[in-house]
């Protein structure tokens, strides 16, 4: 099995602190905030503290409604069941409902 290589970013210690003590985080969760680029206490709130209001209408995702429909008719059906998956690489997940 190849070995693999972590590759650490630098970041600007300053900010770091910042997040660490703005947000009562570890150091470690304060560095991947930066990582992401979330370089202040707000925009790291902001993040970590999504409101409904903030998230994407999924009906705009292609073919959501035939979706809707498909779990309209499992609903319907006693014998009928649904399975969704995601072809996310980084969520890669089945779900039986």
């Amino acid at each position: 099995m190849k070995q693999r290589t972590w590759e650490l970013q630098e970041q600007d210690e300053a900010v770091v602190a910042s997040l660490q003590q703005g947000l009562g985080v570890s150091p470690v969760i304060a560095r991947l905030l930066c990582n992401r680029g979330l370089t202040t206490v707000q925009k790291a709130k902001d993040f970590l503290n999504k409101s409904i209001d903030s998230l994407y209408d999924p009906l705009l995702i292609p073919d959501m409604d035939k979706a809707v429909a498909r779990i309209e008719q499992a609903k319907k059906s006693q014998f009928s069941g649904i399975m969704t998956w995601t072809a996310s690489p980084l969520r890669r997940c089945f779900t039986g409902i």
